[in-house]
């Protein structure tokens, strides 16, 4: 068996469709960084979690319908919490996924991801299922001597020793559940290093060890941007992960902080750094109706029980943001 930490094989090749498709979506996100952005990403047509980017040209019809800042309330209300010692430090990252702007605050500081890097895992076997789609049926059997990882989010669901999954089974566990042992499965059974092909054709740094691997808030939305845009995997593909991420069953970030019924696709990550210090993330996209978008917030404190309710106030900040915005709009 492998060890899920060890090292991979950096590619040197990058498939030259993900360089086309991955550098328009970088060329307009740097068009339209301002507030008064000179051009708009075009999309294929909204899928039911997907909206494949097409091109990125010039408009003007774009400014009335683009969200105004709010970083200074998320900043005043990162400060009320790190004043209330519910949390020491946290990062933000948003992104309006129709138009491209984007606020950020400490979005360069590296985190810890955790369980944040299973949507990576997905991503792998669902790429190599585009050219072989009898990898999803591939059945592993759980002996129950995978590592002891302690988690503070439980798993709802957990595998059975002995018992035989299928790789799309464990996928689901792993994205739904949480489960790290699904993931321990899919990653020791990864005998061509899909997984550390994710991160070498996306550009993004190689995971050499689980315990000391750092990204920061920014840099790992790009995933969830990849999906939204169908850039790596095809359109099923890219629609398949993010529904499974909206039928996580993690309610208390994020999803806590929009009303009922309005979808989002999310997970979360926990873990612990050497000097003590925990931390709890939780990213993804809130399916605003016509006009989703995208936020991940990293957090590092003291405390996991108190994480959650400040990813849930920010989430709710930002929902009610938007959600006034839009409405003048109207």
């Amino acid at each position: 068996m492998k060890n899920p930490e060890k090292p991979f094989l950096k590619r040197l090749l990058i498939p030259s469709l993900l360089i086309i498709f991955f550098g328009a979506g970088l060329a307009c996100g740097w068009l339209l960084k301002g507030n008064k952005p000179e051009a708009t990403e075009l999309h294929e047509g909204q899928y039911e979690f997907i909206n494949p980017l097409l091109e990125c040209e010039g408009s003007k019809e774009i400014i009335s319908r683009e969200l105004l800042s709010f970083k200074d309330k998320l900043e005043d209300l990162i400060h009320k919490e790190v004043e209330a010692k519910r949390i020491n430090f946290a990062s933000i990252y948003f992104r309006d996924l129709n138009n491209g702007p984007w606020i950020g605050i400490n979005e360069k500081e590296r985190f810890l991801p955790g369980s944040l890097l299973k949507v990576p895992v997905m991503m792998a076997y669902l790429k190599k299922a585009e050219s072989t789609p009898s990898i999803l049926t591939k059945k592993i059997k759980y002996e129950g001597n995978t590592p002891s990882t302690g988690q503070f989010v439980q798993p709802a669901l957990r595998l059975e020793k002995g018992g035989s999954y299928t790789v799309e089974e464990l996928i689901y566990r792993m994205i739904v559940y949480s489960d790290n042992d699904a993931q321990y499965l899919l990653q020791v059974n990864d005998e061509e290093d899909l997984y550390g092909k994710v991160f070498a054709d996306l550009n993004i740094q190689l995971p050499y060890g689980v315990s000391s691997y750092r990204i920061s808030v920014k840099k790992y939305s790009s995933f969830f941007r990849i999906l939204f845009n169908s850039s790596y995997l095809n359109n099923e593909m890219s629609n398949k992960a993010l529904k499974l991420l909206s039928q996580a069953d993690f309610k208390e970030g994020l999803v806590a902080g929009v009303p009922p019924g309005v979808p989002t696709a999310q997970k979360f990550g926990e873990s612990k750094s050497e000097d003590g210090q925990r931390q709890f993330h939780d990213c993804g996209i809130v399916y605003y109706p016509s006009h989703p978008y995208l936020l991940c917030v990293m957090t590092k404190g003291n405390d996991y029980s108190t994480f959650a309710p400040v990813i849930k106030s920010v989430s709710e900040l930002v929902f009610e943001e938007v959600d006034i915005q839009m409405r003048k709009v109207r």
